[in-house]
């Protein structure tokens, strides 16, 4: 396959499942605890607030909490790659001021724009991934249009489990689908996406030395052989 364009975008962000207000994440709260500086108390935004999610926009990350009937999601995701040390240390001071906060898991996502170089490259990658012709001979003509939406693959006990308590080892979901526009709702032609999503199960035993483990462990790591990966997919190595 022809080498690929660089990475049209990349995200990179941090989940944790547990019990999070989302009236404990504007930023005058961030701030009286010390969470946030003075600076980004000044330049924020606070794109929609209620009782049961918020989402606060600062100039290098987004802070987004969602309460559901099961359990709570905070989703902190990285908008400027220069503030990548202020970012994990960010979500060290949450997680060590939530320290009474029960989480049974976090997640490491790196997301991956492609901007393929025309059409045929295009469906030629969809078309390694999921061969179309193995689907018309099953169940329609194989002259019959036919194309990739998602696919999605996981990889269990991607790494050693870090925490004693629990037998389940970290797993990557990884999922490839064509994206037809941008968050900002502009039309794309010939673009696919590639999600990575490491998940580590957190033990009932586990706290906060757990969480820091795993970012200390796994975040520049990761962030740093995604690229890498990621080319190793497109290109069929």
């Amino acid at each position: 396959m022809p080498q690929q364009n660089e990475f049209a975008s990349k995200e990179l962000s941090i989940v944790l499942i547990g019990g999070f207000n989302p009236l404990n994440y504007t930023p005058d709260w961030l701030h009286q605890f010390g969470l946030i500086s003075q600076k980004d108390k000044d330049n924020h935004t606070i794109v929609d607030v209620s009782l049961d999610h918020i989402i606060v926009e600062l100039t290098w990350c987004t802070i987004k909490v969602v309460r559901t009937p099961n359990s709570d999601k905070l989703n902190l995701t990285l908008t400027d790659d220069s503030s990548i040390t202020k970012f994990k240390d960010l979500i060290f001071s949450i997680v060590e001021f939530s320290d009474t906060t029960k989480m049974s898991a976090i997640g490491l996502n790196f997301n991956r724009t492609i901007q393929h170089s025309s059409t045929d490259e295009w469906h030629a990658f969809g078309n390694r991934l999921t061969p179309k012709s193995i689907w018309l001979d099953a169940f329609a003509d194989i002259q019959k249009q036919s194309g990739m939406r998602k696919i999605s693959i996981v990889i269990h006990d991607i790494y050693p489990s870090l925490d004693d308590g629990i037998n389940e080892s970290p797993e990557l979901n990884i999922e490839v689908r064509p994206l037809f526009s941008d968050s900002n709702g502009t039309i794309l032609e010939n673009a696919s996406i590639i999600t990575l999503n490491y998940h580590f199960s957190i033990s009932n035993d586990s706290n906060i030395s757990y969480i820091k483990d795993v970012l200390d462990t796994y975040l520049y790591r990761l962030n740093s052989e995604t690229d890498v990966k990621v080319r190793n997919l497109l290109q069929g190595e």
